[in-house]
């Protein structure tokens, strides 16, 4: 595996901050696959981005973590602001690509 390169964010240190790092990282290599975690909460606060993702044509994986709310949140001060809607992220993805990338779901439930 040559020319493999990891970065990882710090938890905590900006709440909804996964997304443009992300995009930041396929911007400037855009010959490589980057891949991100992100929970739903961070996804929330930034799906616009993956309109730009497509657009630019990265090949990016996005990993989205379903659980319901700010979970890195609640581990420091508790409260229900960390409950989020759920949305229906099949659907906006249908709607940012709109027939021009390739987007691929798939739908893992229960614990890991």
């Amino acid at each position: 595996m040559n020319n493999v390169g990891m970065r990882i964010k710090c938890c905590m240190l900006r709440l909804g901050g996964q997304l443009e790092q992300h995009l930041g990282y396929a911007q400037v290599a855009p010959d490589k696959r980057v891949i991100a975690c992100v929970g739903d909460g961070s996804f929330q606060m930034a799906a616009q981005e993956v309109s730009t993702m497509i657009r630019c044509g990265h090949k990016s994986i996005i990993f989205l973590i379903n659980n319901g709310g700010y979970t890195a949140e609640v581990e420091s001060h508790d409260g229900p602001y960390n409950v989020i809607k759920n949305w229906d992220y099949a659907a906006l993805i249908d709607a940012i690509q709109n027939e021009q990338g390739k987007p691929q779901m798939l739908d893992v439930q229960g614990s890991l």
